[in-house]
């Protein structure tokens, strides 16, 4: 009985173990899935951190710089009101109103992420930051006209359709006839 009994305490002991790996691997794959977050939540505040320490942005020369974007200068493009308003606005000037995130080449959206940060006298890692909000928005573009195409492809077509007017003449026959009918 006695090697028996012994066995049950091992087992025991053994299960004891493996629910406390068990909890250990759940703990820390808990903090994996929030890792993401935190990550992104300490770059940002390194990044805020940096542009705070980093000296003040001075206007020296910096209206000879030029920014190429598909080889076109991009430098005459003013500061939007936002990041992404700004990002927006550079991509057509680079390429075509109806160009969106999927027209820039290998490199150009770093270029792009340089000049927005230029523009809005900010440190290059404030931008970095925002850089998938920015990429959002951009690929957004290609939808935005795509809509605003077929609405207004929609608004043509019902104004079209509000202006025909149906003129029908009067006939005098139609009016002998219908005094014909009166008289019976």
């Amino acid at each position: 009985m006695k090697p028996l009994m012994k066995l049950c305490e091992e087992t025991n002991q053994l299960m004891k173990d493996m629910l406390k790996q068990t909890t250990e691997q759940t703990r820390l794959m808990n903090q994996l899935i929030n890792f993401p977050r935190e990550l992104q939540k300490t770059t940002q505040q390194l990044s805020h951190i940096v542009h705070m320490v980093s000296p003040a942005r001075q206007k020296n020369d910096d209206d000879d710089i030029t920014f190429e974007l598909n080889g076109i200068d991009i430098s005459h493009v003013l500061r939007g009101s936002s990041l992404n308003t700004t990002a927006r606005s550079l991509i057509p000037a680079a390429y075509s109103e109806s160009a969106s995130f999927n027209n820039l080449g290998s490199g150009e959206f770093d270029t792009l992420l340089g000049f927005i940060a230029h523009i809005h006298g900010l440190h290059t890692a404030v931008v970095f930051v925002d850089c998938q909000s920015i990429k959002n928005s951009l690929q957004q573009m290609k939808h935005d006209i795509n809509k605003n195409g077929s609405s207004s492809y929609s608004s043509t077509t019902a104004s079209i359709q509000r202006t025909s007017i149906t003129i029908e003449t009067p006939s005098i026959l139609d009016e002998a006839d219908d005094n014909d009918d009166d008289e019976l």
